[in-house]
């Protein structure tokens, strides 16, 4: 009998290009796995999280992975071995995810990367730095906190969490307006409280669909679009000086 593999698919906004990924990793993932995908819609994100959490007593078997799949980023069968791999190597890891640039829904702030730490109690993102120098050295990147955006969890240890660990935090920030903890910060706070542990692939790199496309530092640029596609027309676009490449 094949493993079991469970799939969450929250969010209503998925287009084209997100259901021809989806398809495709379906049909890959049949080939190894009896797969049992779980499509979230509505529009409180944690309540379409923990709708898409597994009736573990009513599950044929129990299942070996779960997988976090959101529907404004991009992924690859690819991309799912090379977590798949990492937690096999690791078995000290609870979960797995790739990475990608996130930004305020406005626009207004730099793009940032989707994983980090805590400190005093509030996410603070990884550096860019961090991702290409252990990218370099084919290792992963030990997190408190990181997006779902393409992630795998062991089902032995979300179970652990209960049925619905995607519960809102309130944080207050240094001005001291009270808001919400994302839906996957507060999922890694409280997985984190229960002794769960994470770690970013900086190799699995999910694009993330916008309507206003995520432009990050030209750094960033370099090793997502190429040293020559970035180079050439920077400094006729900014003004600036071209800026400095970096090896990927």
């Amino acid at each position: 009998m094949p493993p079991l593999i469970l799939v969450g698919l929250p969010g209503a906004g998925a287009g084209g290009p997100w259901f021809i990924h989806w398809n495709s990793l379906f049909a890959q993932l049949l080939r190894e796995y009896r797969v049992a995908p779980c499509y979230g819609l509505g529009s409180n994100v944690y309540r379409v999280r923990n709708d898409c959490m597994p009736a573990w007593d009513k599950l044929p078997y129990q299942a070996d992975y779960m997988l976090w799949i959101d529907s404004d980023n991009l992924f690859t069968y690819e991309m799912f071995k090379t977590l798949r791999t990492s937690l096999e190597s690791y078995p000290g890891l609870d979960m797995v995810a790739g990475w990608s640039w996130v930004q305020d829904v406005m626009g207004n702030e730099r793009p940032k990367i989707s994983a980090g730490q805590w400190k005093d109690s509030k996410p603070v993102n990884l550096q860019y730095r961090e991702i290409l120098d252990t990218k370099k050295a084919s290792g992963l990147i030990p997190v408190q906190w990181t997006g779902l955006s393409f992630a795998l969890i062991r089902a032995k240890s979300l179970k652990r969490l209960g049925p619905e660990p995607f519960m809102p935090i309130p944080q207050e920030d240094d001005e001291g307006t009270v808001h919400l903890l994302s839906d996957s910060e507060s999922f890694c706070y409280f997985a984190g409280q229960m002794g769960l542990k994470f770690a970013v692939h900086p190799g699995v790199k999910t694009p993330h669909l916008k309507p206003k496309p995520i432009e990050p530092d030209a750094q960033a640029r370099i090793e997502m679009e190429g040293p020559e596609v970035v180079t050439q027309g920077y400094q006729e676009e900014t003004g600036e000086p071209k800026p400095e490449e970096v090896p990927t």
